[in-house]
């Protein structure tokens, strides 16, 4: 029986096609799972705790910005490719259960002209 370690990261990795082989998965950077336990605004309008069945994970959310960053990027290449996939980084085993406090902003860059 495989011996399982639960996922504490995801590791951004990225190949590239040397001649007509691809080269093995390499990891750029490490971003770790941070689960929302709790959502609230300045304002008081909005304040709740996401219930047990949710699972809102802010790495994710970087994971996927990363994939998508060098995808956007290197978009038009067909010797690069990028992936997320979630492991276990030891290094991360230390900071298990501390609390992390993003602070938000709302914010517009574009604006959009509806027709």
């Amino acid at each position: 029986m495989e011996n399982l370690i639960q996922a504490n990261s995801y590791a951004c990795q990225y190949r590239k096609k040397e001649g007509r082989k691809w080269s093995e998965w390499k990891t750029s950077q490490w971003i770790p799972m941070l689960e929302v336990q709790r959502v609230s605004h300045p304002g008081g309008t909005f304040d709740a705790e996401p219930s047990p069945d949710d699972d809102f994970d802010v790495g994710y959310l970087k994971a996927v910005n990363w994939q998508f960053q060098n995808e956007h990027a290197y978009r038009g290449r067909k010797d690069i490719e990028f992936r997320f996939v979630a492991k276990h980084f030891k290094v991360f085993d230390r900071f298990k259960g501390d609390e992390v406090t993003y602070t938000c902003k709302y914010v517009t860059e574009e604006t959009v002209e509806m027709a």
